[in-house]
């Protein structure tokens, strides 16, 4: 195509015109007539022996015409110029009518001509003398006109060549070196024709002591060709218009190409340079085929000439279109300048543009924003450098500088979108079967269906593939670019449906299957609980992720990107997010790496960990809790959350976030949690401190093996929980339960101090109910109301706090215990041993065995079981104790035994109770076998030493 277009343009626009002329006027110098003696008279100059040349104009004009009538003629060695009249005036020389014959030499040898081309000038022409009589060997071209109509016309180079051609012109004038015409000019080259007016040809000086010129090309001389009024170019093409030259496209049909313009049409030879100007409209069409078009207001067509050298063998085919020119370079501009190509899937718009078709490559600039659109693929940017690729329907290189964008449909989808937008710099370079497409500066890429990632850089590969065949919306399967991998660099920030991520960097895979969509069949939007207690409606999940790292994986489903994995690490943080109102997120983990796989009902696994190096463990926010550990795994399909090792779970007490309220379990093995039981292992230690309603605050400490963790309501790691609070229903310790409680008033004075030990124990929190089996002990430290259970009866009831400040007592149990905390109440069973008594500190301890004893205001107690009870809601304790089962108790001040004892520390006074035998008391040290007082029941006051009987069986009080 670029060669054809460069010949008829060229050769049928002036190149005839000037070598006729050049035959004309400069082959009488570079070739002499065959009669050499300058001086001879005027018929002596035409009467030259008979040669081929003559004899083939018996086969070219009709035997009437005046060609053949003996006419005058001076002949050269490439053709011969015919003349009926001519005249002398001054320096002129007139002839009339005027015929030039122009004989191509066979490329094979032959001696038949290739070609004839003829030149007529029916009106004859104007020529200087010089042409007689000149023998300086000049090749400079004398001044002349060719008068009125002017016709050239040729012959095919070969039967079925198809490369005749016609000129036609009027009033050709010709000087030094410059040769012109201000009349229409048209001409037919083949199938390839066009009409202007206005041409002017100008021809190179010639050093004038050259006598011989080294190369028979007639554009040697040319210097240009400018046909200043353009109506139209014409012309039949063998190839597409943009694209790389090596690649010729032979068709059936060949293209039209048609060309207009408003201002001039030039051909510099010196620079090898097509020019058109004003209004350039260039059209292609095809067949079967919408048209290419380029619009512009100027246009640049460079071309190469082949090369000779005056050793070989000239060319003889002066018009052989395969032979004289070759496209190198097309420069557009124009404000703006447009390409529509579909035949290309080529589209531009700017305002310079310039195409490398030796190379392959075209650039594009605008002060603004040029559009390109290759294929699928669209760019708006102010310069573009493109390398086309061997195959047109595969995506070439480019380099795209200044802030811009770029758009293309996502392969596997018809509607999914890409959208990239920078402000830097866009690069997009082939590195072995793949492309990579660099964004620099500002970074954006939107997927319609799917999201954004915005970044400082961020770099994409592609890949290339066919499309599926039994895609619809293509005839030609073709190609379709993929992406396969992306990386984003600095201030990175991620937004697709399914997670919302702000890191430094990101990596992203994208994953496909053979056909381009999904290898997984099914939607990972419909959840299938496992649990039938979680919610089955599908909910919209996003997670929100903030790390130093992401690593995602997503999967072609359905015309969106699904999210398959992450990795994300370095302080990371994530969430997960619901579009409801009033929903809360189910989890929020933090830690310094998070796994995220996906299940194949669309819910994750996870495993996050923390930084076990710098003392930095992972942790897991839910409703009211928080689970830390260093490796924390969960399940979503299944709803379970486990840690393999040690680990601490924090939550609030009531509706208090005050970190002092906060209560903590650790331990050192395992924990696992399906939502609704929580279950830990290992030296589990629980800290807790609560306050309250009357302003008391609870400093709780428990130890033990294994810790269990029924919650009120389930809670579901792949649901939004609502605002109804989640709590701690049941807790049950096992293996060795150690417990320690501190109380403090309003005013922080600590009221109490307990401990305790058993095999095991369950505890209800709402309500306060407590259980354990087993044996066990517990002590108690406390402020009393200065009432004691073994204070002598000759005392005051009111003993000063001061000396005895604290009161202690002590239970151990065999068969455990039940009651409750917030009511104040527990009872022991199997063979318990109790001590009650004054001691000096919180950590005093009781002790029966010391040579002390337990002092007179100690108490010791055994029975089958014991109830304790503080039934006055005051800072000071009032307790109730109830003894049943083989009654003993004893002091320095008596000595009881019965079935039931109960005492009232508010009363101050022990009611004793036989059962099949009667109760017994002993006071006054009585060490006989025989009690003081024995009846169905007593009462005694302590304070007063006062004895009340009922159903008496003995009474001796020693008075």
């Amino acid at each position: 195509m670029i060669r054809r277009c460069i010949a008829t343009i060229a050769c049928l626009a002036g190149v005839l015109i000037a070598y006729a002329t050049y035959a004309l006027t400069a082959a009488s110098t570079l070739e002499p007539p065959y009669l050499k003696t300058a001086k001879s008279s005027d018929n002596e100059l035409w009467q030259a022996a008979a040669s081929t040349h003559r004899e083939a104009l018996k086969k070219l004009f009709p035997p009437d015409a005046w060609q053949l009538q003996q006419p005058k003629t001076i002949e050269s060695s490439n053709g011969i110029l015919l003349f009926q009249e001519y005249k002398r005036d001054g320096e002129d020389l007139i002839i009339k009518p005027c015929t030039y014959v122009i004989f191509e030499k066979n490329k094979t040898g032959n001696q038949q001509p290739a070609r004839i081309i003829t030149l007529h000038a029916p009106n004859g022409a104007v020529l200087s003398n010089d042409i007689l009589n000149s023998v300086d060997n000049s090749d400079s071209i004398p001044a002349g006109r060719l008068i009125g109509d002017v016709l050239i016309h040729s012959t095919e180079s070969e039967a079925g060549a198809g490369d005749a051609f016609r000129f036609k012109t009027r009033n050709i004038q010709f000087q030094k070196n410059r040769i012109w015409t201000t009349h229409d000019v048209e001409f037919q080259y083949a199938h390839h024709e066009g009409k202007g007016r206005d041409m002017v040809i100008n021809l190179k000086e010639i050093e004038p002591t050259r006598t011989v010129n080294p190369v028979k090309n007639p554009f040697s001389r040319i210097d240009f060709i400018e046909l200043i009024d353009v109506d139209y170019v014409r012309l039949q093409l063998q190839q597409n218009l943009f694209e790389k030259s090596d690649r010729p496209r032979v068709t059936a049909k060949p293209a039209e190409m048609m060309i207009h313009c408003q201002g001039p049409f030039r051909i510099d030879f010196s620079n090898s340079l097509l020019t058109l100007e004003d209004q350039v409209d260039v059209t292609v069409s095809r067949d079967g085929q919408p048209e290419d078009q380029l619009l512009c207001e100027r246009l640049d067509l460079t071309f190469s000439l082949p090369h000779q050298s005056p050793q070989q063998e000239p060319q003889d085919a002066v018009l052989d279109n395969n032979q004289l020119f070759e496209f190198q370079r097309i420069t557009a501009a124009g404000n703006p300048l447009t390409i529509e190509s579909p035949t290309q899937q080529l589209s531009i718009r700017g305002q310079t543009i310039s195409f490398d078709m030796v190379q392959g490559t075209f650039s594009i600039e605008d002060a603004q924003q040029s559009l390109i659109k290759i294929h699928d693929h669209s760019f708006e940017v102010a310069r573009f450098y493109y390398q086309m690729p061997p195959d047109p329907a595969r995506l070439g290189q480019f380099m795209a500088t200044g802030a811009g964008s770029y758009r293309t449909t996502l392969a596997g989808s018809h509607k999914e979108q890409i959208n990239v937008t920078w402000k830097r710099d866009c690069k997009l370079e082939k590195r072995d079967d793949e492309h990579i497409l660099s964004l620099d500066g500002k970074a954006e890429i939107s997927f319609s269906n799917a999201g954004t990632i915005s970044s400082d850089r961020i770099h994409i590969w592609l890949a290339e593939s066919v499309k599926p065949q039994n895609d619809s919306s293509e005839a030609d399967p073709g190609y379709q670019i993929i992406p396969t991998k992306l990386a984003a660099i600095g201030d990175v920030l991620f937004d697709t449906a399914e997670i919302k991520a702000a890191t430094q960097r990101a990596e992203v895979w994208f994953a496909y299957d053979k056909n381009g969509a999904a290898e997984s069949p099914d939607d990972p939007s419909i959840e299938v609980p496992l649990n039938r207690e979680l919610n089955p409606k599908p909910n919209p999940r996003r997670y929100v992720v903030h790390g130093e790292l992401i690593r995602i994986q997503l999967m072609q489903q359905k015309e969106k990107q699904v999210l398959q994995g992450a990795y994300i690490a370095g302080n990371l943080s994530l969430r997960q997010e619901s579009s409801e109102a009033g929903s809360r997120s189910p989890f929020v983990l933090h830690g310094d790496t998070v796994e995220l796989r996906r299940d194949f009902n669309g819910l994750f696994e996870m495993t996050l960990v923390g930084n076990e190096e710098r003392g930095q463990p992972a942790w897991v926010s839910f409703e009211d809790f928080q689970v830390s550990g260093n490796t924390i795994k969960f399940n979503q399909p299944q709803n379970l959350m486990w840690i393999p090792g040690a680990g601490e779970i924090a939550f609030a007490y009531g509706n208090s976030e005050d970190a002092n309220t906060m209560k903590r379990i650790s331990w050192k093995e395992q924990m696992a949690f399906n939502g609704s039981v929580m279950e830990l292992y290992g030296d589990v230690k629980t800290r807790g401190i609560f306050e309250t309603n009357q302003g008391d605050t609870y400093d709780l400490a428990l130890d033990c093996g294994v810790l269990q963790a029924q919650l009120n309501k389930l809670v579901n790691f792949s649901a939004f929980h609502s605002n109804v609070p989640v709590e701690i229903h049941l807790l049950t310790c096992r293996n060795q339960i150690a417990i320690q409680s501190r109380t403090l008033d309003s005013e922080k004075l600590q009221q109490a101090y307990h401990q305790m030990q058993a095999e095991n124990l369950t505890f209800f929190p709402n309500s306060g109910a407590i259980e354990s089996a087993g044996k066990g002990w517990i002590r108690s430290v406390f402020r009393n109301n200065g009432k004691t259970l073994g204070i002598d009866p000759g005392q005051p009831a009111q003993v000063n706090a001061s000396q005895t400040p604290l009161q202690s007592f002590y239970v151990k149990f065999n068969s455990g215990l039940d009651g409750n905390v917030v009511n104040r109440h527990l009872t022991f069973n199997g063979k318990v041993e109790s001590l009650f008594g004054p001691v000096e500190n919180w950590d005093s301890k009781l002790n029966a065995e010391s040579p002390a004893g337990l002092g007179p205001q100690g108490l010791e107690m055994t029975c089958e079981q014991l109830s304790i009870s503080d039934i006055t809601p005051t800072k000071t304790p009032t307790v109730v104790l109830s003894a049943i089962g083989n009654t003993y108790i004893e002091s320095q001040q008596y000595v009881g035994l019965a079935h039931r004892i109960t005492y009232s520390q508010a009363k101050n006074n022990l009611v004793m109770e036989g059962g099949r035998g009667t109760a017994k008391l002993w006071i006054d040290r009585n060490t006989s076998p025989t009690p003081n007082a024995a009846a169905r029941k007593i009462i005694y006051s302590i304070g007063t030493g006062k004895i009340d009987l009922h159903s008496p069986n003995i009474l001796d009080t020693g008075n």
